[in-house]
């Protein structure tokens, strides 16, 4: 560790401070600090891939598709888009979540039965338990509308027996409809996944897939400035154009990994005091983020908490410095 703290060169409060996320804020004028991982439906920067997969995703919804597939790099928001498209679909569509991927197939069923309030054996085999969702279904068709749409995230991670029962579950339908929709999301390895043989008929069967991709670099300085406009229409802070090249560069357009850097490196600027956050301070934050990756592994930038980091970024520019 170089020279450990010139308190001299720092304020007080600063130095005291227990929440450098609000200080933060306050030192650029905006109720809160931008950049976060989970941006409020009106907030979503909507780049031109991410309208893309949602215009796909509404139009496989809409026209009753069984299997509709969205895939994409960790960070690039598949949830956050899916939330979206599901938030605003009408009221002939009911949305069931199933956000643990490593469900069993009987899980999975009892899971979709349970959403109908249908009593079942605990003992119920997984026979028996399609049986029963088959009929829930047709009982729950004769009373309204409503399509039932299923979603499985992190659909990479399924047994090859959960991706079986659905391929097989998707293939109910009458006349008029398909008793269920089912959209999987998932990264790439979805596609990997899907190409075993024992899933061939599966894979086949998903007319409607997409790709959602990272931002490019045109979409970079929009994408900023509605993440800080977001929160402060004052639309301040400022990044510099090199600071947005270099975040760009950095984060490969990956939305989450721009929101880490991004994000940390507001705090290193406040932490000097400077209301421009220049590209030192996104070089300095992707290094501060390389040592975390090499020290827990390639997870690590994903999977930080970007309130978890606040207090370890403004601890090293205090204790540390830079620049």
């Amino acid at each position: 560790m170089r020279n450990l703290i010139n308190q001299e060169s720092f304020p007080e409060k600063l130095i005291a401070n227990k929440n450098p996320g609000i200080e933060c804020a306050n030192f650029f004028s905006m109720h809160k600090v931008p950049f976060t991982l989970a941006p409020k439906k009106e907030n979503i920067y909507e780049h031109k891939s991410f309208l893309h997969v949602k215009n796909t995703l509404l139009f496989g919804i809409s026209s009753g598709e069984k299997l509709l597939q969205i895939t994409g790099e960790t960070g690039s928001g598949k949830t956050l888009l899916i939330n979206d498209v599901l938030s605003s679909i009408d009221h002939h569509h009911y949305p069931i979540k199933i956000l643990n991927p490593k469900i069993s197939p009987k899980d999975l069923l009892s899971q979709i039965i349970d959403e109908f309030g249908r009593p079942y054996p605990m003992d119920a085999t997984i026979e028996q338990l399609m049986r029963l969702l088959r009929f829930t279904l047709f009982d729950h068709y004769t009373k309204t509308d409503a399509n039932i749409l299923v979603w499985i995230d992190d659909a990479q991670l399924l047994s090859k027996n959960t991706l079986i029962i659905i391929e097989k579950v998707s293939s109910w339908s009458t006349p008029n409809r398909t008793l269920l929709q089912f959209i999987l999301s998932g990264s790439n390895a979805l596609n990997e996944t899907l190409k075993q043989q024992a899933l061939s008929s599966l894979k086949n069967n998903i007319r409607f897939s997409d790709t959602l991709n990272n931002l490019e670099k045109s979409e970079i300085q929009d994408y900023v400035k509605s993440c800080i406009q977001a929160i402060d229409k004052n639309d301040a802070p400022q990044f510099t154009p090199k600071a947005l090249s270099v975040l760009y560069k950095k984060s490969g357009g990956n939305p989450s990994r721009v929101n880490i850097l991004a994000y940390k490196a507001l705090l290193f600027a406040y932490g000097k005091g400077r209301r421009t956050i220049t590209h030192q301070y996104v070089n300095h934050a992707f290094k501060e983020c390389e040592v975390k990756t090499r020290k827990y592994g390639n997870k690590w930038l994903m999977a930080v908490g970007i309130a978890a980091c606040a207090n370890i970024v403004i601890g090293i520019v205090l204790f540390e410095g830079f620049l």
